[in-house]
């Protein structure tokens, strides 16, 4: 059997305390870069199992969600809680800084081909627009749609509520809204 190589530098493995002469390892440090290399191609190929929920503040990115089953009716032409019938929202509460992917979506008609119903996100009441919306432009018929954005939240306690919109001012309406926020980054 061959004889363990013995250090004879700094870190002398040669006057270790433990039996046969391996040394006891400190820091990362003690390694040599041939070492660290098999180490890494190891932890590469075999992978770790580690559950999320021991990875410390990753508590903070959870999923939100919130849906508003009603059917929502407004003849708005700016974004506003339904203003005929139905349910505001859905609103998610006590949201906190950080970064955002946001997916929403609903059911939605007209009941004229003079109006789309549009829906969007507002943050902390204001926000919502056109460009960060859905679209329906369906006369009597529902149909469904959802769309996924990315939104930074500043403050914190922060509110996300769905908001509709009537282009012509003419009834339209949405059901089955739901609105879900998957915080991926601090802000």
């Amino acid at each position: 059997m061959a004889e363990p190589k013995i250090m004879q530098q700094d870190g002398d493995w040669a006057n270790a305390s433990q039996p046969g002469g391996v040394p006891p390892i400190n820091s990362i440090f003690d390694f040599s870069a041939e070492a660290l290399g098999q180490l890494k191609l190891w932890l590469e190929q075999q992978g770790l199992n580690i559950p999320v929920s021991n990875i410390l503040g990753f508590s903070q990115f959870t999923a939100k969600y919130a849906n508003e089953d009603s059917e929502g009716h407004t003849t708005s032409t700016t974004y506003a809680d339904p203003n005929v019938s139905g349910a505001a929202g859905p609103s998610l509460t006590g949201v906190s800084p950080g970064k955002y992917l946001l997916m929403f979506g609903g059911s939605g008609a007209t009941s004229s081909s003079g109006s789309v119903a549009m829906m969007s996100v507002q943050l902390n009441g204001a926000g919502a627009t056109d460009t960060e919306s859905v679209e329906i432009n369906t006369v009597g018929t529902h149909a469904s749609v959802s769309r996924a954005i990315i939104k930074t939240v500043t403050a914190a306690n922060s509110t996300i509520k769905l908001v509709m919109r009537s282009t012509g001012g003419n009834d339209i309406d949405f059901r089955y809204r739901w609105v879900l926020a998957l915080r991926y980054a601090n802000p």
